[in-house]
């Protein structure tokens, strides 16, 4: 079903995101323990990446674009700069540091996705191809996707509650919540492989969201034909660790 409330599609699409990140952080747990051949310790080092570009991005849009428009601290033509009498703006400044901080945690992160492959290169440069990795340090890996887990899913709550439907429409009008939506779209289109960043998106979505973050944000063309033609021959075998993969790749 397509909403016709500007406010509660912006916020489906700030939530979908946060729902691919929980839902990727719950497939890297669970994956992370058993995987024991050299194609799939390769295949999951790029989902993990992939998982680490996304959140690093999400977290630039934040600050650069969404969040500067939400507390009417940047403008563009047709947002205006002045409050709505009687809503306060909205305060981010605790999700900035918090970004700053969660920043550290994901260096751990790049640390260990780089070692890892620099240790798979070398496996896969031998002659005859090795059927198991040389190195490949999960128990470091969980302990990092942990700590990134701990500090970042009460972050997202936070995050959601200050920007709910009821909040952005009781401060924006709905030409207002368009033209932001626009620019955080401008943003993320212009940022990150879409080969690599959609899938990751659409494997950790269940229908409902799906339906939210495609369905009724994208064009026809891209959902059944560049997405299922283009992208996916290239990555699927990165993306069946997806919390919702399914060999049948979902209609959106």
């Amino acid at each position: 079903m397509v909403h016709n409330d500007v406010a509660q599609e912006f916020c489906n699409a700030f939530y979908g995101a946060h729902q691919v990140l929980r839902r990727a952080i719950i497939s890297i747990l669970d994956h992370a323990p058993k995987l024991t051949t050299v194609a799939d310790v390769n295949d999951f080092v790029t989902y993990v990446d992939t998982f680490r570009d996304f959140l690093v991005s999400h977290h630039h849009h934040e600050d650069d674009v969404a969040f500067p428009y939400l507390s009417r601290g940047k403008s563009v033509p047709g947002l205006s700069k002045i409050d709505v009498p009687g809503a306060p703006r909205l305060e981010f400044s605790r999700f900035h540091r918090e970004h700053g901080e969660l920043h550290n945690l994901l260096e751990n992160l790049k640390e260990w996705t780089t070692s890892a492959r620099k240790s798979l290169d070398a496996d896969l440069a031998k002659s005859p191809k090795p059927a198991t990795p040389s190195a490949y340090d999960h128990a470091s890996l969980t302990k990092t996707i942990t700590s990134i887990q701990i500090f970042l899913l009460p972050h997202l709550k936070a995050e959601e509650d200050l920007c709910t439907p009821e909040s952005i429409r009781e401060r924006f009008s709905n030409r207002e919540i368009k033209i932001i939506s626009n620019e955080v779209e401008r943003a993320a289109m212009a940022s990150g492989d879409p080969r690599y960043v959609m899938p990751l998106i659409l494997f950790n979505l269940d229908d409902d969201d799906r339906r939210a973050w495609f369905t009724e944000r994208m064009p026809w063309w891209f959902r059944r034909v560049i997405l299922p033609y283009v992208f996916l021959p290239w990555t699927k075998h990165i993306f069946r660790f997806g919390a919702t993969w399914t060999p049948v790749t979902p209609t959106v």
